[in-house]
């Protein structure tokens, strides 16, 4: 997050599928701009209306084609509730996404200069 937040220009975030590790990251970013709570969980479970063609690539390439074998298309998708799941336990562990952040060292700073970046 901080990385994104000190960018100099746009910051390009992603993993192999660009759904969980992305999602959760965003997820975080969006919460500390202050985005609608259902905007991010809407957000997340989108990557869901790409997933047939993010498996198919994946398929393509031999680090992952063995895993994929044989899985059902539908467990890849991004779930609603797996965000709401993750949100709420952030909520009732921290209090929040902002006080976790800031028990792992995130700082007004780094408040401010997300919330720049994300909202123009």
């Amino acid at each position: 997050l901080r990385a994104v937040a000190r960018a100099p220009g746009a910051a390009l975030v992603h993993c192999a599928a660009g759904k969980d590790r992305t999602g959760t990251l965003v997820a975080l970013a969006l919460s500390v701009a202050d985005a609608e709570r259902q905007a991010i969980i809407d957000d997340y479970a989108a990557s869901s209306e790409r997933v047939q063609q993010v498996v198919a690539r994946r398929l393509s390439s031999s680090p992952y084609a063995d895993n994929l074998q044989g899985r059902p298309l539908s467990s890849h998708l991004s779930h609603a509730e797996t965000m709401i799941s993750f949100l709420r336990q952030i909520d009732d562990t921290f209090g929040g996404v902002l006080p976790m952040l800031i028990k792992m060292g995130w700082t007004a700073d780094d408040t401010d200069q997300l919330r720049a970046k994300l909202r123009g």
